[in-house]
Order: C-alpha cells, then structure tokens, then sequence
C-alpha cells in the first residue's frame, strides 16, 4: 500500500496525504486499500504532468525525417 500511496500522492499537488487521516472517511484500512487501488490508475496516466507544468511540444512524427518540409535533417538513404 505503501507504493499505492506514494504513486498517488508524490507530485500531485491537487492531492492531500493527509486525507488519509480521516476515520470518518476512512474507517478501516480496507477503505484506505480501496481509495488508492481506485486513484492509482488515474494518477500513472495523468493528463496533465503531476508537477503542473505544460506537457512538451511533441517532436516530428516517426518516418518524417525525408518528407519535403521536414527540417534540415540529412537524408540516411544518401
């Protein structure tokens, strides 16, 4: 469980570990099981970088490097 947490905590400024505290909330640690195994997968495919900055511009697509407006890239079939 500790993985669990930490994957679904470490960065995401948006969470607070310390909800975790709260028995109300949390009454057992089933709960608490059942909380992180839920919030895992979103926070491994977050959308938006868990540090808040802006994804990177995406590079050129694979099988570009010849096509006519592709930069100054040498060909590799010269």
């Amino acid at each position: 469980m500790i993985a669990l947490a930490r994957t679904m905590y470490n960065g995401h400024l948006e969470r607070r570990p310390g909800e975790l505290l709260d028995t109300a909330r949390f009454s057992d640690p089933e709960a608490i099981e059942e909380h992180l195994l839920a919030g895992f997968v979103p926070a491994i495919y977050c959308p938006v970088p868990p540090n808040g900055s802006t994804p990177p511009a995406a590079g050129p697509a694979r099988g570009t490097r010849n096509a006519p407006n592709a930069g100054s890239a040498t060909s590799l079939t010269t």
